[in-house]
């Protein structure tokens, strides 16, 4: 299959799968007599995974090792376990910076209320004071 046709079946924009192909995601592909990129449907798979994989909070760098694990470079799944349980506790840690993050900015916005000129702004001047 073409790259456009690659595009529409794994719904990936073809700039977004050249880049995946520079940055080793997925693999170079074959070429057509006329120089066209050609594409099989493990590259569908691939992309779905890709996409999934980054849905779920993985970065690129972190992609590109699941896709290595996968292609072979380990031999048990509890090696795979082992890195997304890693990923899993940044993603909570996270999780919790924002909860911290929610609570400053909800108790600022209400402050807002009570403070009706823009000088006593405490969203705009309580961190400029800190």
């Amino acid at each position: 299959m073409t790259i456009g046709q690659l595009a529409q079946e794994s719904n990936t924009d073809t700039q977004t799968i050249r880049f995946y192909e520079q940055k080793g995601l997925l693999a170079k592909p074959a070429r057509s007599e006329s120089n066209y990129r050609v594409y099989d449907n493990d590259a569908v798979e691939r992309l779905k995974f890709v996409r999934r994989a980054k849905d779920i909070g993985f970065s690129l760098n972190d992609i590109k090792t699941l896709l290595g694990m996968a292609d072979g470079k380990v031999n048990r799944c509890s090696e795979v376990q082992e890195f997304a349980v890693t990923r899993l506790d940044k993603i909570r840690l996270q999780i919790e910076h924002l909860k911290s993050m929610e609570i400053v900015l909800a108790d600022l916005v209400n402050q807002c209320s009570i403070s009706k000129t823009i000088t006593n702004c405490p969203i705009l001047f309580e961190s400029v004071k800190k």
